[in-house]
């Protein structure tokens, strides 16, 4: 989902991002992990759909349509920086950097410009169930995804992804 910073308050621009769902599939190693470990650090590379539903007012169309919404995708390829904390056998935290670099869009409005590289946050947890892995993870960018051209308003990206992984 999109999330607005709005530099200046007075101005309101009507639009509303709100989330769609998205895929994430990609790669995680990770780096001296041990039986005997209990922090240890992972990178990954993965590939992700991140979209947003952009409403307009009620009553207001988009040019052209008859819809009053526009849905806006971005694939990027992701390269998060984890820290992981192995709290039990079966149970892994973790917290780190995570960087985005947008290659393509689709359905994209050329009223706002597009940052190709984002940075965040990321937070989550792993379940180890045998070979397979149940996770939860929360991205929150810091740096702005969208930014208007003419108005000091920008989006910034946050994520929530379930995942299902596997352990070779």
């Amino acid at each position: 989902m999109l999330r607005e910073v709005n530099k200046e308050p007075a101005v309101r621009i009507g639009n509303k991002y709100t989330g769609i769902p998205s895929f994430k599939t990609g790669i995680e190693y990770f780096l001296y992990y041990s039986d005997s470990s209990r922090f240890f650090p992972s990178a990954g590379l993965f590939i992700t759909s991140k979209g947003a539903r952009n409403n307009l007012p009620d009553g207001m169309v988009w040019n052209g349509t008859d819809k009053p919404y526009m849905v806006e995708k971005f694939f990027s390829a992701d390269i998060p920086i984890i820290l992981n904390y192995r709290f039990e056998n079966w149970l892994i935290l973790k917290g780190g950097v995570h960087t985005s670099f947008i290659f393509a869009t689709s359905g994209f409005q050329k009223i706002t410009e597009k940052k190709v590289v984002t940075i965040g946050l990321t937070g989550g947890a792993t379940l180890l169930i045998r070979r397979f892995s149940l996770s939860v993870e929360y991205v929150y960018d810091l740096s702005d995804m969208l930014k208007y051209h003419t108005l000091d308003i920008s989006y910034r990206c946050s994520l929530a992804h379930l995942g299902i992984g596997y352990y070779f």
